[in-house]
């Protein structure tokens, strides 16, 4: 659970990743809860995303965090609207 306190890796084991070392870390950002539910839809066969996911990821997520990771813009400006716009495309 070395790794997971840290932040540097998600945690390969459910126990691990429903401990106290990963969820209840102040030191990491919120929401890391998702993960789990993501893992909830996920399969042997599949992972957690749907049909949509592709061109969500393409068209809103990766640009936006491609200009967050170039310091051409800031999280906090940016990811508001990252989730109105991917609410927007599933409500399509």
């Amino acid at each position: 659970s070395i790794y997971p306190a840290s932040g540097e890796a998600f945690p390969p084991l459910r126990s691990v990743a429903e401990s106290e070392a990963w969820l209840g870390n102040d030191v990491l950002p919120e929401g890391r809860q998702a993960w789990l539910v993501q893992a909830e839809g996920a399969t042997a066969q599949t992972n957690g995303f749907f049909d949509e996911w592709n061109d969500i990821n393409g068209t809103i997520i990766g640009p936006a965090l491609t200009a967050i990771w170039a310091g051409e813009a800031a999280p906090a400006d940016v990811l508001p609207g990252v989730c109105e716009d991917i609410d927007a495309a599933l409500a399509q």
